[in-house]
């Protein structure tokens, strides 16, 4: 901690916020456009709920959003190419 009582580790938790704030503000304005980025998922569980169990297999998910069903891979790749 310097002398006016900043930590390194808040100066990073400020930096680690403002990127959150920027890519939250993005998915925003995608939904806007009606861009989906697969944010809101229900993926493969024992306990998953009664409509779900025979759509989902282990290792893919389901957007919540816009229905689509995927490898959880191939959906975050496709979040992380829409958000930069």
């Amino acid at each position: 901690m310097d002398e006016d009582g900043y930590s390194m580790e808040r100066e990073q938790a400020d930096f680690d916020q403002a990127e959150l704030t920027r890519l939250g503000e993005r998915a925003a304005a995608l939904r806007r456009r009606g861009v989906c980025v697969h944010g809101w998922r229900q993926g493969f569980t024992e306990h998953m709920p009664e409509e779900y169990r025979g759509r989902i297999l282990p290792g893919y998910a389901l957007c919540l959003h816009c229905g689509k069903i995927d490898t959880v891979a191939a959906l975050d790749a496709e979040r992380d190419s829409l958000l930069g």
